[in-house]
């Protein structure tokens, strides 16, 4: 069974300390590109239970963000592309009951869903009518309000977070004269052989 930490939003739902959303690759809005709230089921892959229309069209990119909760703890917003998809159906299914994504790289996060008990969400699956958000929520591997996604608020505050870690840190370093700052650059590299003539 899942433990995870969760923070109280402002519409009384309860949030994990990690969201996943799936949006339209390259949107100037990213907050208005949600298109699926996902699990992280492990650091590389992600869950969607009931993917959207979007999701299943190959003229359409998207990509997937990882949103640490609350922005304001210093955590990194990732974002990756997808390098694969797999549709689950089931016999004579029109829409998929899920999706994996497949990320071009792994989170720097662990896994949302720290346990999976097969049978259980078997069950619960044909319990809840084969939805499988309801089938997660009522075996408490993800807490209910994750299926709604992170909302306006966390994706624009996720916008500017991502627009400051783009910013790189920048330093001036002043030296005396020609020999300390070839050194200076010649330490980081692992096959340095310093100067320590004058």
């Amino acid at each position: 069974m899942s433990r995870m930490v969760v923070t109280a939003t402002a519409r009384g739902l309860k949030m994990p300390d990690l969201v996943v959303s799936l949006q339209l690759r390259g949107s100037t809005e990213p907050w208005r590109a949600h298109l699926a709230a996902g699990v992280l089921l492990t650091p590389d892959r992600v869950l969607v239970p009931q993917p959207v229309a979007a999701l299943l069209d190959p003229a359409v990119e998207f990509e997937v963000v990882v949103i640490p909760l609350p922005l304001v703890a210093g955590g990194v917003v990732e974002r990756f592309a997808p390098a694969r998809v797999d549709l689950v159906r089931v016999a004579d299914d029109v829409l998929p009951r899920a999706a994996v994504v497949a990320l071009a790289a792994p989170s720097r996060y662990p896994a949302t869903v720290t346990g999976f008990d097969a049978c259980r969400v078997r069950d619960a699956v044909v319990a809840h009518g084969g939805d499988l958000w309801s089938a997660l929520e009522s075996e408490r591997m993800v807490p209910p309000g994750l299926r709604v996604g992170p909302g306006e608020a966390v994706l624009r505050d996720a916008t500017d977070v991502e627009r400051r870690q783009r910013s790189p840190v920048r330093d001036d370093h002043v030296f005396i004269d020609v020999n300390p700052w070839i050194n200076w650059i010649c330490n980081l590299t692992p096959i340095c052989d310093p100067c320590h003539r004058p």
